[in-house]
């Protein structure tokens, strides 16, 4: 099938501009995933005469994750606890093809708008599904997905350090600044930098003495979409009573959150696992804590950029 003149097609005239920028706190070492995902898609695209299908890159991302988990256990000293998000350029049919498991995410921003987001897969909320050294990863617990690519998309592929610490706008804004692609503009690096700062958690707000009272932040506004769900499912099952032992009331705090953060678009297209007989790991005291986060999220940050020219 020939490809639709709208879409981007890989020729010699062709570049793609790569960035990328990493951050550390937890320390969570998934540098054996990387390294085996990396080797296969490689190995698979050196071979590769014609497009690779969708079952293919599926079974080589899996087979690179069992992979790494034989390595990893085979030295009981590595940990291995990490979420991943995969995005491979598809240059037979300009097609980007996304592996997406736990809360890892690929977005493309497209003439200043997000136009494609992976789907997270949670547990729970902020309980991701992992590759780790119990457990085997089965079909459930990632998603594939593919979007077809045009000229001047930029791609990327982030951790939940930035997921959960950026809105939408916050990135659509960085990447809207008319000077952006000049040749004295801050260009992909740039970009990159800055939204990996803007991720971090600052000890003081630049230029601020008072406490961050007026400021949201996209963690907080996740968490108080769940404690609003929660707070609601809490209260068909006991309509009269208290909802737990605290003496909040619960309900009226959460209409309060939800209308402080109504409007904030966060990243936030997801599958859930949880059973319903499984315990919440959150209590509903936890939850409104973290809804009530007046700073951004720690966490370790890695961002990856690609624009696609």
């Amino acid at each position: 099938m020939p490809v639709a003149a709208s879409r981007f097609r890989w020729g010699e005239e062709n570049s793609l501009q790569h960035a990328q920028a990493v951050l550390e706190f937890h320390g969570e070492d998934a540098a054996e995933v990387v390294r085996c995902v990396r080797i296969v898609l490689e190995e698979l695209t050196n071979r590769n005469k014609e497009p690779l299908g969708q079952p293919a890159f599926e079974s080589a991302v899996v087979d690179a994750i069992k992979t790494a988990r034989i390595n990893c256990f085979q030295h009981r000293k590595s940990r291995l606890a990490t979420t991943l998000a995969v995005s491979y350029f598809n240059r037979w049919t300009g097609r980007l093809q996304t592996f997406s498991l736990g809360d890892s995410k690929c977005v493309i921003v497209r003439r200043g708008a997000i136009v494609y987001e992976t789907l997270s897969v949670l547990r729970e909320f902020n309980v991701p599904t992992v590759v780790n050294l119990r457990e085997q990863v089965v079909q459930k617990d990632y998603v594939v997905q593919s979007f077809a690519l045009r000229e001047g998309d930029v791609c990327l592929t982030f951790s939940d350090g930035l997921g959960d610490n950026l809105y939408k706008d916050d990135i659509t804004a960085v990447l809207a600044a008319p000077d952006l692609w000049e040749s004295e503009g801050p260009g992909l690096q740039g970009v990159c930098d800055q939204l990996l700062d803007m991720s971090k958690v600052h000890e003081k707000v630049p230029g601020s003495d008072v406490e961050n009272d007026d400021l949201l932040f996209p963690f907080a506004t996740a968490a108080v979409l769940e404690y609003c769900e929660r707070v609601l499912e809490a209260t068909k099952l006991n309509p009269t009573g208290p909802l737990d032992a605290s003496n909040v009331d619960h309900m009226a705090l959460s209409l309060e959150l939800m209308q402080r953060h109504k409007g904030k678009k966060t990243l936030d297209r997801h599958l859930l696992l949880r059973k319903v007989s499984r315990k919440h790991h959150y209590s509903l005291m936890q939850l409104k804590l973290i809804a009530e986060m007046r700073t951004k999220k720690p966490d370790d940050i890695t961002l990856f950029m690609t624009r696609f020219v």
